[in-house]
Parts: C-alpha cells; sequence; structure tokens
C-alpha cells in the first residue's frame, strides 16, 4: 500500500497539491524505505552481492557484458562471484551497487575510466583548461583527497604518541612497584638511595611538532595533462577522494 492508500483525504490531498512526476516520485520513496532498502541492507558484501575485481575476473564469463563489469553481481559464496548471472530488479540492482562502492571503494579500472570520461568533458567545454568544469571537479578531488590524507596521518600519529604515553607510564608504575618492594627487606641507606632513584620522573617521548614525522604528498597534477598510463601519479600516494570519501591507497 502506498502513500495514496493510506486513506481518502490523504490521498485527495497529494492529487491535489502534487502532480504526476511527484506523485511517482512519492510512490518511489515509499516502496525504497519499506521493501528494497531493507531487502538492500540485509544482504552482505562479497558473500552475497559484491563488485567484480582483478582476481575475480578469470574466474567468470569473460564474454560478460559491461554491467557485471561495473555494477554489483550476485555471489554464491565468500568471495565467489557468480559465473554469469545478474540481478533483475533495476531498483536491487541499483541499491547493491552503491552498497558496494561504498564498502570496496572505487577499483583502479574504475578510477582510469572515470578520469578519462573527465578529460572527454573537459575537451568538450570551453573556456581556459583550468577554469572547465570537468578540471575544477577533478582539482576538487584531489583537494579533498589531501586534506583527508593529511587528517588520517595526524590521527596516526597521534595515536602512537598516545600508546607512547601509555607505556612510559605503565613503566614508571612497575619501577615504583620494584622499588617499593624492594625498600621492604633493605637497607634504611638503600631504601634512601632506592626512594631517590624511584622518584626521578619516567623519560616521556618527545610530541614536539619539530619530532613530528610529516606527510609527503606529490603535486596535483591539472586534469588537462593528466596521464592515464602515468601509474605512479594515480597510485603513488593517497591523494584522490571520490563521492564515497575514500582514498586510493597503494
Amino acid at each position: 500500500m502506498g502513500p495514496l492508500g493510506a486513506g481518502a483525504v490523504v490521498a485527495a490531498q497529494v492529487r491535489e497539491l502534487h502532480g504526476a512526476t511527484q506523485r511517482k516520485l512519492l510512490h518511489l520513496s515509499h516502496d525504497w524505505l519499506t521493501s528494497f532498502m531493507p531487502h538492500v541492507l540485509a544482504k552482505i558484501n562479497r558473500v552475497s552481492f559484491g563488485l567484480l575485481t582483478a582476481e575475480d575476473l578469470p574466474r567468470v564469463d569473460q564474454n560478460m557484458p559491461n554491467s557485471r563489469r561495473l555494477m554489483a553481481v550476485p555471489f554464491v559464496g565468500k568471495d565467489c562471484p557468480s559465473h554469469a548471472s545478474e540481478f533483475s530488479h533495476p531498483d536491487i540492482l541499483i541499491g547493491l551497487t552503491v552498497l558496494a562502492y561504498r564498502y570496496e571503494g572505487c577499483r583502479r579500472s574504475d578510477v582510469r575510466r572515470v578520469v578519462a570520461t573527465l578529460q572527454r568533458q573537459m575537451r568538450n567545454q570551453v573556456g581556459p583548461f583550468s577554469a572547465r568544469p570537468a578540471s575544477l571537479l577533478f582539482e576538487s578531488w584531489a583537494t579533498k583527497g589531501r586534506k583527508w590524507a593529511q587528517s588520517l596521518f595526524d590521527k596516526q600519529q597521534a595515536d602512537e604518541e598516545a600508546e607512547a604515553r601509555r607505556a612510559a607510564e605503565e613503566e614508571a608504575a612497575e619501577a615504583g612497584a620494584d622499588a617499593t618492594m624492594a625498600d621492604s627487606g633493605s637497607s634504611p641507606h638503600a631504601a634512601t638511595a632506592s626512594s631517590s632513584s624511584s622518584s626521578i620522573p619516567a623519560t616521556t617521548p618527545r610530541s614536539s611538532e619539530s619530532s613530528r614525522r610529516q606527510l609527503h604528498l606529490p603535486p596535483i597534477v591539472p586534469l588537462s595533462i593528466f596521464q592515464l598510463s602515468d601509474r605512479s601519479r594515480i597510485f603513488s600516494k593517497a591523494w584522490l577522494t571520490f563521492p564515497r570519501g575514500e582514498l586510493l591507497l597503494d
């Protein structure tokens, strides 16, 4: 039962306030929220559906259409894609494809295809190369990727420093406990020496900005001179980001 089946009053209001296209979108939204989305979210990635990776291609039909290469396909087991089958329901296919890319990220072939598409669009646009919409979109992805990589690197640095501080505190606590046990059976002179030695603060790791490792990223290459064959620039460091917000790593 869609939104128009909720009651005569509601149905009349919907027909009065919305056109035919809006009513169709309302029905589609209702179907997604009540039927398609629960079904899609119940599936497990790389178990019941997933994207075909380079390792999967030798085990499937080599004459498959592009729809199987680019969209989610059924899996018959863990990391075992079906040989040639596809999802028949278009909405389920779209939903599982979105989830697959969200979980697995862009493959290298996807990156090459996206960049090639942007370069074709840029050649058909007018104005300076640096000001064309395709070039600006590519530059925005690269800039977001650099910022995301820097934030990830800073978080890793902070986690390492916190772990080093915890290890130093645990070491100091163990040394203090050993000194206390030694004091109970030693002479006053030894106890004084032990007490004085245990009172020396433990050395803490350096956390100044000068001692931090720096993240070095390659410069952003303009789309107009970007070469798809230059694998070192595409995959050398994390510097491209795509709508899912993930980075390409080695």
